[in-house]
Parts: C-alpha cells; sequence; structure tokens
C-alpha cells in the first residue's frame, strides 16, 4: 500500500506492510505500549497499527 501527499511543494510517500507470523512475548509491558501507541514513523498516517491474538 502507498499513499501520496503533496504539501507546500515537497512530496510525502508512505509505504506500507503487513507481516504475519507468530511471536513469543517477552517484555509485556513494552508490547501494551506498542499495541497502545503503535510503532514506525507511519503512526501519525494510519500505519504503525499492531493486531495480535493469543495462539490456539
Amino acid at each position: 500500500m502507498r499513499g501520496r501527499q503533496v504539501k507546500a511543494n515537497r512530496e510525502l510517500v508512505i509505504t506500507a506492510s503487513i507481516f504475519e507470523g507468530t511471536a513469543k512475548i517477552a517484555t509485556p509491558g513494552a508490547t501494551r505500549q506498542a499495541v497502545l501507541n503503535g510503532i514506525g514513523r507511519g503512526r501519525a498516517y494510519g500505519c504503525g497499527l499492531l493486531s495480535l491474538a493469543l495462539l490456539r
């Protein structure tokens, strides 16, 4: 997914990626903060969402 925004003669390009897999949570507090705040530089543009589910 790519988004473009032109503002004040400057072009902003945002590239988004999706990763799927399993993970072992070593630091629950840091993981909670990442889920609540998002990760990466694209957070302000709707990127950086972490979605987690329990493995059953």
